[in-house]
C-alpha cells in the first residue's frame, strides 16, 4: 500500500463513533473512508492470523500496531506476530503481507512490567 498524498480534503469521508455512553454514541469522528475500510479489514485480517497462528507452539501473541504509511492522513496498520525463536519464525514461514496487510515478525518473550 503506498503512501497517499491526495489533500485529505479532496478524500471522501466516514463518521464514526467516538465516544460512546453504554450504548448511546454522544461523539462522532469524521475520518477518512479508505483509511477506515482498511482499519475495518486489518481487524478481519487480524482474526484469521489469530485463528491460523495463536495456537502455534512458539507463537507468543497477535497485535494490530501503527505501521510506516499513511492512507488519507492516518497510519496504516500492520499486524505483529510475537514468536519465541528463529526455529518458529522459520517453522511458520510467514509472508510479509497476508491480503494486503502487512505481516511483522518479532524475536522475542512477553514480560510483565511493574
Amino acid at each position: 500500500m503506498e503512501q497517499n498524498d491526495e489533500s485529505t480534503d479532496d478524500r471522501p469521508t466516514v463518521r464514526i463513533p467516538k465516544y460512546r455512553r453504554g450504548d448511546e454514541v454522544v461523539a462522532w469522528s469524521e475520518v477518512d473512508a479508505e483509511w477506515w475500510e482498511h482499519v475495518q479489514h486489518a481487524r478481519v485480517v487480524q482474526e484469521k492470523v489469530v485463528e491460523t497462528y495463536l495456537h502455534e507452539p512458539g507463537v507468543k501473541y497477535i497485535e494490530r500496531e501503527r505501521g510506516e504509511e499513511t492512507i488519507g492522513g492516518h497510519a496504516t496498520e500492520t499486524i505483529n506476530i510475537l514468536v519465541a525463536d528463529d526455529e518458529t519464525r522459520a517453522r511458520l514461514d510467514l509472508p510479509d503481507e497476508i491480503e494486503g496487510i502487512r505481516i511483522t515478525v518479532e524475536i522475542g518473550t512477553i514480560s510483565d512490567t511493574e
